[in-house]
C-alpha cells in the first residue's frame, strides 16, 4: 500500500511540475522545488524496496493496468530496434558454437576470463578467490546473448528453456538487495543487465503463447532496474558508466512504455545525457578519461545511443549528436598506422584495426574525416601535430591520420597534461614512441581493475611511465602549457609540471623522420639534494644495452634499433622485474597478467637545476637500409 501511495503522490507531483510555467524565473524555481520533493518522496535506494519477485505479484505498482499491459505485450508489433542487441537475431556459426558451449557447461562470463565448467544457471554467489571484475561480468548477463540469439532465430525450445531459466534464476536469486554477490548490483552490471533484460523481454513476448508469469517477472525486474538507474545515489556522472546508465534507462522507457515512471525516466535520462556530453568531453571532442581505448568505447557507445534513439523515433538531443561528431573527428589521431593504440591510461592490449567498419556498422554511415593539425606545417615533410591540453594529449605523427605513412609511421603520444578522472594514471609529462611498425617506448598497461593489488598500484604510478621523477613518485600536480610550435626543424610542445618541491619543464620535439628530441629541466625549489630520474620503459621484445658515451641502444628482433643519446652527465641503470624496495620493470601484456620488462633510468642528483638533454633516433634494420 505504501508503494502505491508513493507512486500516486509522485505522479501528482510530476503533473504539477509539468503544469508550472518554465518561462519565468518564478516558474522555474517552483518546478525545481517540486522535482526535489518528488526525489525526496522516492528516496535514495527505492530500488532496494522494489524486489521484483514481490512486485511481479503486485504489478500495479509498476504499471497502471497490469491486465491491459499484459495484452499489449503479447499483441504489440515488434519494436523497430533494441539497444545494443539485434532486434532480429541471426544465428551465425560462431554464435551457435558459443550457445552449444553454454548448454554443455563451458562457461566464461567474459572473453578475458578462462572458461570453466558450470551448468546453467551458473552460480550467483561469489566464492573466495573470484575477482571483482569476474563477478561484475557474471551478473551482467551479457554472456547470455548467444543462447538468446539461437533461441529466437531458430525458435529452439531447448535454448529458450535454458535462457529463460537463467533470467528467472537471476531475478529470483538476486532481486532482494544486495543479492548473492557484490557484482549483482554493481552499477556497470546493472546497466548491461538492464538492456539484456529489455532485449530478452522484446524477443520472448513475441513467442507463441509466452508465459504470463515470466512476462510479469521480467517487467518487474526491468522496473527495479529502472529505479536503480534513475537513483542519483547510484549514478556516477563523470564516468563512462553514466553513459551506460543513460542508454539503458532510455532503452527501458522505449521497451516498456507502460511503466508508470517511463516518461519521467526518459526526461531524466535525456537531461543526464546532455550533461554528460558537456562534462565528459573537452571542447574539441576528446574524452576526459585519458585513455585512447576508452575514447573509442565511449565514441562507439554514444553512436549506439544516438542510432537507437533515431530508430525508435525519439531522436537524441542536438548537443549529443554534435558531440558525437566531435569525438569521431579527433579519434583517428590516437590510432597508429597498424591500428594499434598507445596503451595510455586504462587502454588494454588489443588493436582496433577494424575501427572504421565498427563505427560504420554502428552509425550506418562512413566516419567523418579527421580534424586538421593544430597549425600548418611550415616544412615539406608530411608530419602532423594535434594538441589538446585540456584532454592531456599532444600527438606528433609522421603523417596525417587519413594519409598513407609513406615511409614515416612515427607516432608519439605526449601526455602534456593529466588530472583526476576515471581511468587516468599518474602519467604527467610521459610519452610513448612507435615507429617502423612497432613500439619502442611503452606504457606498461593497466593490468586490471583490482585496485588493491600491487600490480595495479604500480602500473598506475608515475614510476611505470616514461616521465621524470624528482625524489619520489608524484601524485597529481598542476601542469602549465608553455609553448606549441611548428618550425623548420620539427614540431615542438613544451609543458611545465609544478611538483611543489620542484618544477619540471619538458620539451618534446618531433624531428621527421623518426627522431625525437626531449629536454627535461628540473629546478629544485626547497634547496634539498634530490635524486632525479628520467624513466624509459622498453618494449618487451627489445634488448637494451648501454654503450660508451651515454647511449642506450634498443634492438628489435628484426635488427631495427632505437638509439637514446644523453648529452648531460648522469648514469644509466637498467632494472628488470624488481619488487623491492620498490616495484620497477614490469608490464601487463593482458588482463590480470604481469611480466618483467627492462626499465631504463637515467639518474643524477641536484639541489638546484638539472637538465636532461636526450635525442631518440629510430633506425631500420641494416638489411632494410641496404634494400
Amino acid at each position: 500500500m505504501a508503494a502505491v501511495l508513493t507512486s500516486i503522490l509522485s505522479r501528482a507531483l510530476q503533473q504539477l511540475a509539468d503544469r508550472l510555467p518554465a518561462i519565468t524565473p518564478r516558474g522555474r524555481r517552483l518546478r525545481r522545488r517540486v522535482r526535489r520533493a518528488q526525489l525526496r518522496l522516492a528516496g535514495h535506494g527505492a530500488w532496494r524496496r522494489a524486489d521484483a519477485t514481490v512486485v511481479a505479484g503486485r504489478l500495479h505498482v509498476a504499471v497502471s493496468s497490469p491486465s491491459m499491459a499484459l495484452r499489449l505485450w503479447v499483441e504489440r508489433k515488434p519494436l523497430p530496434a533494441t539497444y545494443l542487441h539485434p532486434v532480429e537475431p541471426d544465428a551465425t556459426l560462431r554464435t551457435r558454437t558459443a550457445a552449444t558451449q553454454l548448454l554443455q557447461g563451458q562457461f566464461s562470463p567474459h572473453a578475458s576470463i578462462p572458461v570453466g565448467h558450470e551448468s546453467l544457471p551458473p552460480r550467483w554467489a561469489a566464492p573466495d578467490g573470484r575477482w571483482r571484475t569476474e563477478e561484475m561480468y557474471r551478473h551482467s548477463l551479457r554472456w547470455l546473448e548467444p543462447l538468446v540469439i539461437v533461441a529466437a532465430a531458430d525458435d529452439d525450445a531447448d535454448a529458450w528453456h535454458a535462457a529463460t531459466g537463467v533470467v528467472v534464476s537471476w531475478i529470483t536469486g538476486n532481486s532482494r538487495a544486495p543479492g548473492q554477490s557484490d557484482g549483482a548490483w554493481h552499477d556497470h552490471a546493472v546497466s548491461i543487465r538492464a538492456r539484456v533484460l529489455c532485449w530478452f523481454f522484446e524477443l520472448y513476448r513475441r513467442r507463441p503463447a509466452p508465459d504470463p508469469g515470466v512476462l510479469r517477472l521480467v517487467v518487474a525486474s526491468i522496473h527495479q532496474h529502472g529505479l536503480f538507474l534513475a537513483d542519483p545515489s547510484t549514478y556516477t556522472p563523470r564516468s563512462n558508466h553514466a553513459l551506460e546508465t543513460d542508454g539503458s534507462l532510455l532503452a527501458i522507457c522505449a521497451t516498456v512504455p507502460e511503466l508508470r515512471s517511463a516518461d519521467a525516466w526518459e526526461r531524466l535520462a535525456r537531461r543526464r545525457l546532455e550533461r554528460y556530453v558537456a562534462d565528459a568531453f573537452t571542447d574539441d571532442g576528446f574524452s576526459r578519461e585519458q585513455s585512447p581505448r576508452y575514447h573509442f568505447f565511449i565514441l562507439r557507445r554514444l553512436a549506439a545511443v544516438v542510432g537507437y534513439l533515431d530508430a525508435v523515433g525519439r531522436p537524441a538531443p542536438a548537443a549529443v549528436s554534435a558531440r558525437l561528431h566531435d569525438a569521431a573527428v579527433v579519434w583517428p589521431w590516437l590510432v597508429r598506422a597498424d591500428g594499434s593504440l598507445p596503451r595510455v591510461g586504462d587502454t588494454n592490449d588489443r588493436a582496433i584495426t577494424h575501427w572504421r567498419r565498427s563505427l560504420t556498422g554502428t552509425t550506418g554511415t562512413e566516419p567523418p574525416a579527421p580534424c586538421a593539425s593544430t597549425m600548418p606545417n611550415p616544412r615539406a615533410d608530411a608530419a602532423a601535430l594535434l594538441v589538446s591540453f585540456d584532454a592531456g594529449y599532444a600527438v606528433l605523427r609522421g603523417h596525417e591520420p587519413d594519409q598513407p605513412a609513406d615511409g614515416d609511421d612515427t607516432h608519439v603520444l605526449f601526455k602534456c597534461n593529466y588530472f583526476r578522472y576515471p581511468h587516468f594514471h599518474h602519467d604527467g609529462l610521459s610519452f610513448v614512441l612507435y615507429a617502423l611498425g612497432r613500439e619502442w617506448l611503452i606504457d606498461p598497461g593497466p593490468h586490471s581493475y583490482e585496485y588493491d593489488r600491487w600490480e595495479r598500484r604500480y602500473l598506475c604510478s608515475s614510476s611505470a611511465h616514461n616521465t621524470v621523477e624528482v625524489g619520489a613518485r608524484f601524485d597529481v600536480h598542476d601542469v602549465e602549457l608553455v609553448d606549441v610550435a611548428r618550425t623548420v626543424t620539427g614540431d615542438r610542445v613544451v609543458v611545465r609540471h609544478l611538483l611543489g618541491h620542484a618544477t619540471h619543464t619538458r620539451t618534446v620535439e618531433h624531428r621527421p623522420p623518426r627522431r625525437v628530441h626531449v629536454r627535461d629541466e628540473v629546478v629544485v625549489a626547497d634547496g634539498q639534494t634530490r635524486d632525479v630520474r628520467q624513466l624509459f620503459h622498453v618494449a618487451p621484445d627489445c634488448t637494451a644495452t648501454v654503450h660508451d658515451g651515454g647511449q642506450l641502444i634498443l634492438t628489435a628482433p628484426d635488427g631495427a634499433r632505437c638509439v637514446i643519446s644523453q648529452q648531460a652527465p648522469g648514469r644509466w641503470r637498467l632494472v628488470r622485474g624488481q619488487r623491492f624496495p620498490e616495484p620497477l620493470g614490469w608490464w601487463s601484456p593482458k588482463q590480470l597478467t604481469i611480466e618483467p620488462i627492462t626499465t631504463a633510468s637515467y639518474e643524477l642528483q641536484t639541489a638546484g637545476t638539472a637538465v636532461h638533454d636526450t635525442t631518440i633516433e629510430v633506425h631500420a634494420a641494416p638489411a632494410a637500409d641496404a634494400a
